[in-house]
């Protein structure tokens, strides 16, 4: 009998190792990881430990992103880890962006890790190339939220993008090819009654 439980528990400890190993791969794969982080946020605001509290300071520390998925991804990731963090915006509580942005990288781990990649200078201008104006014709009440969000979404980057760790980082050609980018969007908004 004792040998039949030890192995049971030998196949018990085999299938964990196996599971774990799986489970290791599968979430370092981006398409898991890109989810991760609202998942995550997801899960923390509604748990009853964050339904209890009303403290900013403690809602903050249960938002850190845990270091070893940080660790696994990729940079893309990363930056839409950051940009999809709930306290994000508040940046523009501060009396201006560059104080709330001085107090986000004092309260969140995302940022910081994101300031310490080398290629988050490139993968920031990439996304902000990429990302659109939204137009005030098209706003409706059906989409108002959606286009809101947009522009949200827009200034969040902005706001990041302009930090002294990505400005620092990008070469005399990605300076110029940001500026033509932000002379772009510029445009784009005051034809669009944004600005």
């Amino acid at each position: 009998m004792k040998s039949f439980i030890r192995y049971i528990l030998v196949v018990l400890v085999i299938v964990c190792s196996v599971l774990v190993t799986v489970s290791a791969e599968n979430l370092s794969t981006s398409t898991n990881l890109s989810d991760y982080a609202t998942n995550f946020y997801n899960e923390v605001k509604s748990s009853s430990e964050w339904q209890s509290s009303d403290n900013h300071a403690v809602r903050v520390e249960m938002l850190q992103l845990p270091e070893t998925i940080i660790a696994q991804m990729d940079t893309a990731t990363l930056v839409d880890a950051v940009l999809a963090y709930p306290f994000y915006n508040d940046i523009y509580a501060f009396n201006s962006i560059d104080i709330g942005m001085s107090i986000l990288f004092s309260n969140f781990n995302g940022i910081r890790a994101l300031a310490t990649r080398p290629d988050a200078a490139a993968v920031l201008l990439e996304k902000y190339k990429n990302m659109p104006v939204s137009k005030a014709a098209s706003f409706s009440s059906s989409n108002l939220l959606t286009e809101g969000t947009q522009i949200y979404k827009l200034s969040n980057l902005e706001a990041l993008i302009t930090q002294d760790f990505v400005i620092n980082a990008l070469s005399s050609k990605q300076l110029n090819e940001l500026n033509d980018v932000v002379s772009q969007k510029h445009a784009e908004k005051q034809a669009s009654d944004l600005q």
